[in-house]
């Protein structure tokens, strides 16, 4: 099955850990145009750079330096909880940086 997702084209750039925040912070005024939430673009930046570290074997960062700057960008609870259950599933198994993402 095929979903459509019309921010795909956007991932190539949002994974670029040289521009990315940048990137992602001039972007971010679109999110109201295009009826995203706050602070999604830099959700979707943190989840296309966890995804291309964990297939290139990389380090991924700490949940202080990554998920939680990203997370105080997102306007709801709920949207803090998803994100921060999301990278959990790529921190190891038990780890302190799984369990302080499941614990936020």
């Amino acid at each position: 099955e095929t979903v459509f997702d019309p921010l795909d084209s956007l991932d190539g750039v949002l994974e670029d850990e040289n521009g990315s925040n940048s990137i992602v912070a001039a972007l971010s005024p679109l999110c109201g145009v295009l009826q995203l939430p706050s602070g999604y673009l830099h959700a979707r930046s943190l989840v296309v750079r966890f995804r291309k570290l964990k297939a290139s074997g990389g380090v991924l960062p700490s949940f202080e330096s990554a998920v939680v700057p990203v997370a105080k960008k997102l306007k709801t609870a709920r949207d803090r909880a998803d994100v921060a259950w999301w990278c959990s599933n790529f921190y190891d198994s038990g780890s302190v940086e799984q369990l302080k993402c499941l614990d936020m």
